[in-house]
C-alpha cells in the first residue's frame, strides 16, 4: 500500500504542488504452519517474521486472546492481556524484538491432552498511523497441549487423624488438603502401604472419599 502526501510550495510567485508517495510497511516471513508446544513450556512464534519500510519508522501491534498466555522477552514492546505494541521504532530494531518474543501459554486452561489454539495478529503502520490500517498478518498460530500434572499431597494431622495404641480407627478425608492443578481432575487414593512404620495395619476404606483404616 502506498500513501500519497500532497506538498504545496511557492516558487517565483507560482504555487506549485508535488505528490510525495509514502511506502507503507510490509510484514513477511510468517508461516501458516501451526506451532505446537506443551502448556508447561514456551515457544518463539515469530522467529522468521520481518518488518520492512523504506521511508519511515513504524508502529507494530500484536494481538491475541489474552486468556491463552503471555508474551515475554518484550524488548521494545510493551503491554499485556493479549495486546502488545512497539511505537516509533525502526523496521530493523522491531524485527529483532519481534523475532525474540516468547509465548508462555496458560497452564491447565483445559483438561489434560486437550489443546488451546492461539492465533496472533501482527499489524504494522507508519508511525502516527493507526495499527492495522496499512499491513496486517494473522498467519501465526500456536497449539498448546495441556499436560497431566501430578497431584500435590499434604501431610494430615489433628482431629480425625490420631488414636491410641489400643484403638483402631478410620481417618477423616486425607485428600481434603491435597490439590491437583489439572482442569477437571478429581483425587482418589490409589494405594497405601499395608503396614505402617510402627507395625500397624493400614487399608483403604473409601478411595474416593479419602478414608483409611489404621489398626496400631
Amino acid at each position: 500500500m502506498i500513501r500519497m502526501i500532497r506538498i504545496f510550495g511557492l516558487v517565483a510567485g507560482f504555487l506549485l504542488a508535488a505528490n510525495v508517495y509514502a511506502v507503507a510497511p510490509n510484514i513477511s516471513g510468517t508461516s501458516a504452519t501451526t506451532q505446537n508446544v506443551d502448556d508447561n513450556a514456551t515457544v518463539s512464534p515469530f522467529l522468521s517474521a520481518v518488518i520492512t519500510d523504506s521511508d519511515s519508522n513504524v508502529d507494530v501491534c500484536i494481538t491475541f486472546t489474552g486468556a491463552n498466555g503471555v508474551l515475554t522477552n518484550l524488548g521494545g514492546f510493551s503491554g499485556g492481556s493479549g495486546s502488545y505494541t512497539a511505537t516509533n521504532v525502526t523496521p530493523g530494531s522491531v524485527t529483532t524484538d519481534l523475532q525474540a518474543l516468547v509465548f508462555d501459554p496458560t497452564e491447565n486452561q483445559v483438561a489434560p491432552t486437550n489443546v488451546v489454539s492461539t492465533t496472533f495478529t501482527i499489524e504494522a503502520s507508519d508511525t502516527g498511523t493507526a495499527c492495522g490500517v496499512q499491513a496486517t498478518d494473522s498467519l501465526t498460530n500456536v497449539d498448546a497441549t495441556s499436560i497431566n500434572d501430578a497431584p500435590a499431597g499434604v501431610a494430615d494431622s489433628g482431629a480425625g487423624f490420631g488414636t491410641d495404641e489400643d484403638s483402631s480407627f478410620t481417618t477423616g478425608n486425607v485428600l481434603a488438603n491435597d490439590t491437583d492443578a489439572d482442569t477437571g481432575d478429581t483425587l482418589s487414593i490409589q494405594s497405601v502401604d499395608g503396614t505402617s512404620a510402627g507395625g500397624g495395619l493400614v487399608s483403604i476404606v473409601d478411595a474416593n472419599a479419602g478414608t483409611i483404616s489404621y489398626d496400631p
